[in-house]
């Protein structure tokens, strides 16, 4: 043999082999693509197993701490904090219920009285309807100033800031005579 790069091989030992590699590899191929399709099968199904085991976890926790004295204690009292934080709850939606309605029976009457204006006509053909026209636009602003007011109180406005708009309206008539829509709304 003459020393050249070139080297001689068993024609059947190589075919022999390809051919066993060629059977192995669409085997180990589709293990594999069977493998990466089954992972997130896999991972989603550790997931769950992994909520399980907390939520059991989370249940011995309690089990384990209700036997003990802290345990109860704190049961208790986070039962109490719990009633009462209802207890108040229920009672300011009550109080805030019992506000707007009195709110708004004191606007109905308000109104009907506006509205009752407004359907009396000046008896005598030679009055002036703007007297009564004024009479009607004086009742409106009454009526939409003690409006504001309730609004006002509903988002808290401080009862100094109102006494300082009654002195300032004081101050700018002093003889005004007290309106009885506006003064006649009971304190809260």
């Amino acid at each position: 043999m003459p020393l050249s790069a070139s080297c001689l091989v068993n024609r059947a030992d190589v075919l022999a082999r390809i051919a066993e590699i060629d059977g192995a590899l669409p085997r180990q191929l589709s293990e594999a693509e069977s493998v990466l399709a089954d992972a997130d099968a896999v991972i989603a199904e550790a997931q769950e197993q992994a909520v399980a085991v907390l939520a059991e976890a989370a249940v011995e926790r309690d089990r384990r701490l209700e036997l003990t004295d802290a345990g109860t204690e704190a049961s208790a009292w986070a039962a109490q904090v719990r009633a009462e934080a209802e207890a108040d709850a229920t009672a300011r939606m009550t109080e805030a219920d019992e506000y707007v309605d009195s709110r708004l029976a004191h606007f109905e009457v308000i109104l009907e009285k506006t509205l009752e204006l407004a359907r009396r006509a000046p008896d005598d053909p030679s009055a002036d309807p703007r007297t009564h026209l004024t009479e009607l636009s004086e009742s409106l602003d009454r009526t939409l100033t003690a409006v504001r007011r309730g609004r006002d109180r509903l988002a808290g406005k401080q009862e100094m800031e109102e006494l300082g708009e009654h002195l300032a309206a004081l101050e700018a008539d002093p003889y005004a005579e007290p309106d009885p829509l506006r003064d006649s709304l009971p304190d809260r």
